[in-house]
C-alpha cells in the first residue's frame, strides 16, 4: 500500500508506520505528478471529510483505477455512469467496511478496471476536443 499526499497528519502517519514496522506501507508524500502511481494501483481511496469537486477522482478513473470514496460533494455524480467504484458514508467505520469489501473482491475490482478501459471517459474526450481547437 502506498499513500500519496501531504498535510497536517503526515508526520503522525510516518510515526505510526515506523513504530508498527509497516514495511508494506509507503508514504510517498506530495507528488506534483502522481498519475503513474495511481495507474499502478488496484484501488484509489479518497478519504476526505470535505471536498469541493474531487478532481483526483476523475484522474483516477482516467488512469483506469477504481475508486473507494467517502460521500463528499460531487462524488455521486462522478461515479454514476458505469460501475467503477464504491461510495461510503463519511466516517471511519464505513470507509473500513468499504476497503474490506474492495480487497475481498478481486474479481469485482478486475471487472471495474475492465469497465474503465472500455468506457470513454468524458474528460478525456473534452481534453481531446480542446487540444484540437488549439
Amino acid at each position: 500500500m502506498f499513500l500519496i499526499g501531504g498535510g497536517e497528519t503526515e508526520p503522525q502517519l510516518r510515526t505510526i508506520v515506523k513504530e508498527n514496522n509497516l514495511t508494506n506501507v509507503l508514504l510517498l508524500g506530495y507528488k506534483l505528478n502522481p498519475y503513474a502511481d495511481i495507474a499502478a494501483c488496484d484501488l484509489f481511496v479518497l478519504s476526505s471529510l470535505y471536498e469541493g469537486f474531487a478532481t483526483i477522482v476523475n484522474e483516477s478513473l482516467i488512469s483506469g483505477t477504481p475508486v473507494l470514496s467517502t460521500k463528499v460533494s460531487g462524488i455521486q455524480e462522478q461515479l454514476t455512469e458505469v460501475e467503477y467504484g464504491w461510495i461510503v458514508e463519511n466516517n471511519q467505520q464505513a470507509l473500513n467496511i468499504g476497503y474490506v469489501e474492495a480487497i475481498k473482491n478481486p474479481e469485482k475490482l478486475a471487472k471495474m478496471k475492465e469497465n474503465l478501459q472500455a468506457y470513454h471517459y468524458p474528460n478525456e474526450k473534452i481534453l481531446q476536443e480542446f487540444m484540437e481547437v488549439l
